[in-house]
């Protein structure tokens, strides 16, 4: 069981990375009007 916690707490930074790392590729490639779109969610 231990174990099983472990690794949800491990998947969660991995998936706050991932939407992170999307962010910031719309902002590089959007404009100015897309950077509200990611800062909003």
């Amino acid at each position: 069981m231990g174990r099983a916690e472990r690794t949800q707490t491990v998947e969660k930074p991995r998936a706050e990375r991932k939407g992170r790392t999307e962010s910031v590729a719309d902002l590089g490639s959007g404009g100015s009007s897309e950077i509200a779109d990611p800062i909003r969610q």
